[in-house]
């Protein structure tokens, strides 16, 4: 039996690293760098958002740890694979002398892309329901609001529309937080915590860049 979780993932992934590396080409970065890129940032992406679902979702493997390593069956955090991923991505680009603004600015339309498809995975999982639709209908607006924004900012200040972008995930990703019966500690789940933390983080990127 196909497993439709992670063939959608799968599918997501693969259509968002094709246009990024296409987009990134386009505007100079090498093939060689982008091959690296993409080797390093898949594993510590997945690894990132698997520990943060697990870490913020304690009371499911607690009892059982092997479960951790069910990928397959579903569980990961975005907001942990952004970070891994992109950490990664921060430290090559500096050991390489690359520009780690340009390379996410040209990322971020198909990144959301890949949001898109990619909570389709958790609809046909029967997992976070509504809360998948919601977000999927919310990424492909950021989606189309971030392909207007491209075309408004010059190429060289396309990291704006990343900017932009994320600070709408993390709003949305807060209220739809609400939507879901987790624990919370005053008022608030752990992961509204770390959209809150995003937002913040973004604002402060947006002032300094």
């Amino acid at each position: 039996m196909i497993n439709l979780y992670g063939l959608i993932l799968t599918i997501s992934l693969a259509i968002g690293t094709i246009w990024s590396y296409k987009r990134l080409l386009r505007v100079g970065f090498s093939s060689n760098d982008l091959e690296n890129i993409i080797l390093l940032a898949a594993p510590a992406t997945l690894i990132g958002a698997r520990v943060h679902h697990v870490l913020t979702d304690w009371h499911i493997y607690s009892n059982d740890f092997v479960k951790v390593v069910y990928v397959w069956n579903g569980g990961l955090g975005i907001w942990g694979g952004l970070a891994c991923g992109f950490g990664v991505v921060f430290l090559y680009t500096k050991w390489k002398g690359i520009s780690f603004l340009a390379l996410v600015g040209e990322i971020t339309v198909p990144l959301f892309l890949v949001f898109m498809i990619g909570r389709w995975a958790n609809v046909f999982n029967q997992e976070l329901l509504p809360y998948a639709y919601f977000e999927s209908i919310a990424s492909m607006g950021i989606f189309l609001i971030s392909l207007y924004l491209e075309r408004r900012f010059e190429e060289q200040y396309h990291y704006r529309t990343f900017f932009i972008a994320i600070a709408m995930y993390a709003v949305i990703r807060f209220g739809l937080e609400f939507t879901r019966f987790e624990p919370r500690y005053a008022s608030f789940t752990i992961n509204q915590y770390v959209s809150l933390s995003i937002f913040i983080a973004v604002l402060l990127g947006w002032y300094l860049y």
